[in-house]
This record gives C-alpha cells, sequence and structure tokens, in this order.
C-alpha cells in the first residue's frame, strides 16, 4: 500500500513535465482534478469496480470494438479515453463491472454466482480473493453455502 506522499509524487511525476510546480499541494489537487475528468475529488461517490492494469485486455477489446485502437492513438488526452471508457457498450468488461457490484453490494442472484465460478474469483474478485475464500466469506456474510 502506498503513502499519501508516494502516490503524490507519482501523480507530480507522471503529470507533470520538470522543474516540477513550486505549489506542490496545488499541482496534486490540479492533478486529481484533471484525472477526474474536471471534477472535484469529493464529487461523486465512487465505487471501485475496475482496476486499469488487472482489467487491461478487457478494456482494451471494448474500446476496440467501439474503432479506438489504443496501439494506434497517438496524442490521445485522458478525457477522450475516459469519453470511450465511460460509453463501453456491452461487453465482457462491463459483465465483469456488473457482477462485481452485484458482489460488492451482496445481490449476486445464484446464477450470477455461478457465472462468477466460471469466470474466476480471481478476476471478479478485485482484491484477490481466491474461490476458496470467496466461498467462505460469502458463507460468513450472506449465509450462501
Amino acid at each position: 500500500m502506498l503513502t499519501s506522499w508516494e502516490k503524490a509524487e507519482i501523480l507530480i511525476e507522471n503529470l507533470y513535465c520538470a522543474p516540477y510546480p513550486g505549489n506542490i499541494q496545488e499541482a496534486v489537487n490540479q492533478g486529481i482534478k484533471f484525472l477526474m475528468c474536471g471534477e472535484d475529488e469529493g464529487s461523486k461517490n465512487h465505487e471501485r469496480l475496475c482496476d486499469f492494469q488487472k482489467d487491461g485486455k478487457y478494456i482494451y477489446e471494448a474500446l476496440l470494438k467501439q474503432g479506438l485502437d489504443l496501439d494506434k492513438a497517438n496524442n490521445l488526452h485522458w478525457w477522450t479515453f475516459m469519453a470511450h471508457f465511460a460509453e463501453i457498450p456491452a461487453s465482457t468488461f462491463s459483465r465483469i463491472v456488473y457482477l462485481r457490484m452485484q458482489s460488492n453490494h451482496g445481490k449476486l442472484t445464484k446464477d450470477e454466482r455461478a457465472e462468477c465460478e466460471r469466470i474466476g474469483w480471481h478476476i471478479i474478485d478485485l482484491d484477490g480473493l481466491t474461490s476458496g475464500e470467496r466461498e467462505a466469506y460469502d458463507e460468513y456474510v450472506f449465509g450462501v453455502e
């Protein structure tokens, strides 16, 4: 787990060119606002439903179906990417996100749990639970055996 300072350092190094801004806190605030596509950080309650690293191949596939080939997209602005990302149509990625949301809220049906087993809980769970850990968790939280 990264500390707040480490996160800020990564943000500064990735969004700004040297020499870095003098007011680091303001640079971090503006960087977060940029990554949030102009919205203030606290303006919405954001539930974590995807991980760009873990879901990369599913996201790439879904964007490719939209006609956006990230390998050929030179100088693609972050907000343009996020606009495409927000409009991902029915795809493997959108189904995984739906199943994560249902799981997070304890609303998976029996069929959806079976689908998660087929896909693999290691893909569905962002926290990396194994199938055995997921079963124990479901039994403890939801009374599901």
